[in-house]
């Protein structure tokens, strides 16, 4: 198998014998004609292949000499990876200190010491030193410092990967975990605004934002396959929707269904203008609406619903290009308060039947199915900020 390495680990070497230091950079950084020789050696194959030095050597006769070394390769953005150190260096630090201040500069890397002596054994380096140390025993021999300089390198080229992906990983868990709050925080302001716009709505405080003769509200139900009315709002002197509007399968508004399936609106802008579809909605709204703009409700990719505004008369002063973006921006506000508020509503209902079920024992089950099973009646406060937004003062409707 060929191996090639287009880059050199950087190895420093500190000994205060010249002689010592030219034998490593002799087994480090072998001459052009000896490039491979050892490597195949070691690996007992003969096709094993170096484009260059495996390793690049930095020399230093002493402790002090290395650590300004390592210093001015890191302000340059150069990391050693691994530091053979000699014990014994008279007359200035010792390998000890030495290996501590290359540690202090950068953690990561790898410490060998090499000494004659038994100053020190492996366990008060370590302890010393606090990991991935090694202690060389002179004399030693060129297999053993080359495949010791080969297996800590590229220990350390893993361990930068690993921990590089890490921090990716953690970055991408952070930056989701924001991007949750951040949606957490948002429904919470949207919840609190829509709050804020019932109790002005109630004090007549938004008037006429929008002169329109009534809105409504659906929900979408995908089991039913219907929309279901949740809400509207109509001027003084408008009649609200008739009961056979509560219920509007998806087959008898298919096209306008399809426009809200795209994230489209739908305008009549007179009611004898319905398709052929639709016929029985213009029968249910003859005398009520003449002309309407209607939105869809979204969360995501997700129908939940429409909202829309209408006028008694055709032809009247409803102008669909001014209206829709405001309508949208509502829509888009009442998604989310209703989504919200559809959680809630589940909660509210599991800890009811909790309560009943302890209360009433193995008989309760079934009258809880009796009372979850109909349709609890409320005053959405989503519907709320639709009125107020859209109508100003007027009657409200809920179903119930």
């Amino acid at each position: 198998m060929n191996e090639i390495r287009t880059s050199a680990f950087s190895v420093l070497v500190v000994d205060d014998d010249a002689s010592i230091r030219a034998t490593y950079r002799h087994i480090l950084q072998p001459p052009p004609s000896e490039l491979g020789g050892l490597e195949a050696l070691i690996s007992g194959a003969g096709d094993v292949v170096e484009s260059e030095n495996l390793f690049r050597v930095i020399e230093a006769d002493q402790g002090e000499t290395a650590v300004d070394l390592q210093r001015s390769a890191l302000d340059q953005g150069v990391r050693y990876q691994l530091a053979f150190i000699d014990m014994r260096m008279p007359p200035g630090w010792d390998g000890m200190r030495t290996a501590i201040a290359l540690r202090a500069q950068d953690p990561s890397i790898y410490i060998v010491i090499a000494t004659a002596f038994s100053d020190y054994d492996v366990n008060a380096l370590q302890h010393a030193l606090g990991h991935d140390v090694v202690l060389l025993r002179k004399p030693f021999n060129q297999e053993e410092v080359y495949q010791l300089a080969r297996t800590l390198c590229q220990s350390w080229e893993t361990r930068q990967r690993l921990e590089a992906i890490t921090a990716e990983m953690e970055e991408r868990v952070l930056a989701r975990t924001a991007e949750l709050d951040r949606r957490n925080a948002l429904q919470s302001v949207m919840v609190e605004i829509t709050t804020r716009f019932v109790e002005a709505s109630a004090e007549s405080d938004i008037e006429d934002a929008i002169d329109v003769d009534g809105s409504v509200l659906y929900r979408f139900n995908i089991e039913k396959d219907c929309y279901t009315y949740s809400d509207e709002w109509h001027a003084l002197g408008i009649r609200p929707l008739p009961a056979a509007m509560h219920h509007l399968p998806r087959a008898n508004v298919l096209p306008a269904h399809g426009r809200f399936l795209r994230g489209e609106s739908f305008y009549i802008d007179q009611l004898a203008d319905l398709p052929e579809e639709m016929t029985g909605l213009r029968t249910s709204l003859q005398g009520y609406y003449e002309q309407f703009l209607v939105v869809p409700l979204e969360i995501g990719s997700r129908l939940v619903g429409f909202i829309g505004v209408g006028m008694v008369r055709s032809k009247a002063d409803l102008d669909p290009g001014g209206i829709e973006p405001l309508l949208r921006t509502v829509g888009h506000a009442l998604a989310r308060a209703l989504d919200a508020h559809d959680a809630s509503r589940v909660l509210s209902q599991n800890q009811a039947m909790l309560a009943r079920s302890e209360s009433l024992g193995m008989g309760g089950g079934d009258r809880y199915g009796e009372m979850v099973g109909r349709d609890v009646p409320y005053l959405s406060s989503a519907g709320a900020i639709g009125s107020a937004l859209l109508c100003g003062t007027g009657a409200f409707v809920s179903p119930g």
